[in-house]
């Protein structure tokens, strides 16, 4: 049987309001239905959703004698919800709660798509190598053998491909190279973490990445994750805001929650010691894309004035679009237009600045994958905003197609991007000041090792070895999705 990637945590946590976060689908009266293996052209969703999800309008789907139907597509529950949900009649099935429905099975063809809960079963269900070092995570609390993975992709003849991270030869000068990692598990666990794979730079979460409400304090583990980072020589400290900001939509009070929450991100960044706090720009929801910018330097403007700015206060990065969803600011025209209407507001430019996503910038049309296309990519960027707005690279590698809108991230230099276009954004000498961050698959799973290690392979101009086939059968990364929890011992 053949299973698409399954749901990831996030959408888990998040399904509940994506009628209104930005899909591809415009937004619709009643809640969502969720739809599993679709075809990714029909159901394309934007940005952090590199599995095979499908969010459909409410006017777009009803429940006939226990079958959803999807247009002229019928589907079964391979689990019957239940015919009250919190006290109230099922007179909509509440397929928008994932909890309550374990998959779909389409009834043409009968292809059964499971939403399995245990997160740590899916880790498993690679085998090998991998189950092995899963297991050993899981009872240890942390990596046992950081370098292994790495040892076996090479024969006897070569260097193993984690070596580098242990002396980093040749890049006390080069640019700063990390990875998105959990704190779920524990704050000082994650910086010893980034220190074990190599890494000089770090993004994290700083709370629930899929809910509104953030925490009344900070964490207790926050001195001690900031004390052990120092030590390490970690920076810069980037936070990803929550998914569900979306600043450019037309839903006032869902951009005024985005405000809020952004605002809070803002503020409570310089508790983190991080220099950034990185947004999605958004979608304009089926409007225009120009409604959609104004919204957007709107917003930009609010979160922006409601934090004090001094010289090394944080700086809030704009990270572009895949081009899917009705996003904003895919490409390095559309993000000058939007540099432009931040500063027509009043935003000084040293208080925003930008971060480009190569898997989004191919998922957009843009051209990376020959050096030269990337160098006319990084002259533009430069001619219209400026390199020095540019503070973040998310060096993913994707495995959709040019201008497909699929945001699929995939290991780097393995994907339809390659080595060569991502080799040279990291070497550039006019990208030296700024932090390239992983967010590929398999992240916890040992191949956040392996992928930093692959950037620093880059960087050095050592040509990349080939990944297993065990690596490409990783599920999408589940580590982004997860924020710091309270009172986890390191």
């Amino acid at each position: 049987m053949h299973e698409r990637e399954p749901l990831v945590d996030l959408l888990l946590g998040v399904v509940a309001v994506l009628d209104e976060a930005a899909v591809d689908e415009p937004a619709q009266d009643h809640g969502p239905l969720l739809l599993l293996g679709r075809d990714p052209v029909e159901a394309a969703v934007d940005d952090e959703c590199p599995q095979d999800p499908a969010v459909v309008g409410g006017d777009d789907w009803e429940v006939v004698g226990g079958r959803v139907a999807v247009g002229t597509r019928p589907f079964e529950l391979a689990e019957p919800a239940p015919d009250r949900v919190e006290g109230g009649p099922l007179d909509r099935p509440a397929l928008d709660r994932p909890s309550l429905v374990r998959g779909l099975r389409e009834a043409r063809g009968g292809k059964l798509i499971e939403m399995a809960p245990d997160r740590r079963a899916r880790q498993r269900e690679v085998g090998g190598e991998l189950a092995r070092r899963s297991r050993s995570f899981e009872q240890s609390g942390g990596d046992p053998d950081p370098v292994g993975i790495g040892e076996r992709l090479h024969d006897g003849n070569q260097a193993p491909v984690h070596s580098a991270h242990r002396t980093m030869p040749g890049m006390e000068d080069g640019p700063r190279i990390g990875a998105h990692l959990p704190l779920g598990a524990g704050m000082v666990r994650a910086a010893r973490r980034a220190h074990e794979i190599g890494a000089t730079a770090i993004q994290v979460f700083g709370d629930n990445p899929t809910a509104w409400r953030r925490r009344a304090a900070l964490p207790e583990e926050l001195p001690e994750f900031r004390a052990r980072l120092a030590q390490f020589g970690i920076d810069p400290v980037a936070i990803h805001a929550p998914y569900l900001v979306n600043l450019a939509g037309v839903d006032r009070s869902f951009v005024e929650r985005s405000i809020e929450v952004l605002a809070h991100e803002l503020q409570t960044a310089d508790a983190y010691g991080a220099r950034y706090v990185n947004v999605h720009t958004g979608s304009h929801r089926a409007t225009s894309l120009a409604e959609g910018i104004a919204r957007l330097a709107e917003g930009v403007a609010r979160v922006v004035g409601s934090v004090d700015g001094g010289p090394d206060g944080p700086v809030l990065v704009l990270e572009n679009s895949a081009g899917g969803g009705f996003g904003v600011g895919s490409d390095v025209v559309q993000l000058t237009d939007i540099a432009d209407a931040i500063a027509a507001c009043g935003v000084a430019p040293a208080r925003v600045g930008f971060c480009l996503d190569t898997a989004h910038l191919w998922a957009a049309g843009v051209p990376i994958a020959d050096p030269e296309d990337a160098e006319r990519m990084v002259d533009e960027f430069d001619r219209r905003i400026g390199l020095e707005r540019l503070r973040l690279i998310h060096l993913n590698d994707s495995k959709s197609e040019l201008g497909s809108r699929l945001d699929r991230h995939e290991h780097v230099g393995a994907g339809q991007i390659g080595e060569r276009g991502l080799g040279h954004l990291v070497r550039h000498p006019r990208l030296r000041h700024v932090a390239f961050l992983v967010e590929t698959p398999g992240m916890d799973e040992g191949y956040d090792a392996i992928n930093v290690a692959r950037v620093r392979d880059l960087a050095a101009g050592r040509p990349l070895v080939p990944l297993p086939a065990e690596a490409f059968a990783l599920r999408g990364s589940r580590s982004r999705a997860v924020g710091p929890a309270s009172d986890v011992a390191s």
